[in-house]
């Protein structure tokens, strides 16, 4: 029998024979020639270097192994690079190929490896191979073809329905509808009992509403609608009018102008009018005052 020449033996052992769906081995038995031997290291060094590329999952018969665990296949009919799990069971994807878009990536990028189907609310995915559970940190990506209209589950490759959550103040909860838009991006990773959306969601607009904490102004209206027109009186009620803005017609003298504690109003008199100070409204110097046509003054309400 021929030696292995010392670099083939450490290219070998440092690679741990991790090649794919040929000979691995050259013949420890027997009588083989040098030039042979040399052929057959030359194959082994081409099947390491490519992690034997083939349609076929390299087996102990045709690595001559005795066992496939750690090795490494370049899945040429499915485009895909695994490893052999440690107890010789299955083959575990490692990254996806797109050689048309000169891509690589995995489960948890929304590549051409992954076919989205089914419906908004019953999203379906299927890869070239099948996730056997839904484990916690495992992530799965598509484009949406279709928007949600209210809570949504996601089956991968027929392994089962999992709901997808979204984030919220009180923790995860369920989607409502209108979070995923057609063409959108998802971006998804299980806690190990539902699918958490980890991109980013659409923002939606305030609607308006009473702010709260430290910054409350509950019955002070903000309303940036077009000014309104109120006719001056000696009782008025500007401080709960329809905007912030008001203007203020005729020419009676005025008393009052309501109460709304917090809120705030911009005053545009068109006339001459007399504001009294009292005990409803405080006025700077503690004295009446005569505004005159196209004269301004901000009101703020303090109950």
């Amino acid at each position: 029998m021929k030696k292995i020449s010392a670099l083939a033996l450490a290219l070998l052992l440092a690679l741990q024979l991790s090649a794919g769906a040929a000979s691995l081995q050259v013949a420890t038995t027997g009588t083989v020639s040098g030039l042979a031997n040399n052929q057959q290291i030359n194959v082994i060094a081409g099947n390491l270097a490519t992690m034997i590329e083939s349609a076929s999952a390299p087996t102990t018969t045709s690595t001559g192994l005795s066992s496939t665990a750690g090795v490494w296949w370049h899945d040429t009919g499915n485009k895909i690079i695994f490893v052999r799990d440690q107890a010789d069971a299955n083959w575990l994807p490692v990254f996806y190929l797109d050689e048309t878009g000169h891509l690589i990536g995995t489960s948890g990028q929304a590549g051409a490896w992954v076919t989205v189907g089914g419906t908004g609310n019953a999203v379906t995915l299927t890869y070239p191979v099948a996730p056997a559970a839904y484990p916690q940190g495992m992530k799965l990506a598509f484009k949406a073809t279709a928007a949600n209209t209210g809570p949504m589950t996601v089956n991968a490759n027929s392994l089962g329905n999992k709901n997808v959550f979204k984030k919220s103040a009180s923790g995860p909860v369920a989607l409502t509808g209108a979070e995923i838009q057609i063409g959108d991006l998802v971006e998804l990773e299980s806690d190990g009992t539902q699918l958490q959306i980890i991109s980013s969601l659409p923002t939606t607009p305030f609607a308006g509403g009473t702010l709260t904490s430290t910054t409350t102004m509950s019955g002070a209206s903000l309303n940036t609608a077009a000014a309104v027109d109120i006719a001056s009186a000696t009782t008025m009620n500007i401080m709960n009018a329809a905007s912030n803005f008001v203007r203020i017609t005729g020419t009676s003298g005025i008393s009052s102008l309501g109460v709304n504690d917090g809120a705030w109003r911009f005053v545009t008199f068109l006339g001459a009018v007399t504001v009294r100070n009292n005990a409803s409204i405080f006025l700077p110097g503690g004295a009446d005052r005569i505004a005159a046509a196209g004269d301004t003054a901000m009101f703020i309400g303090e109950g």
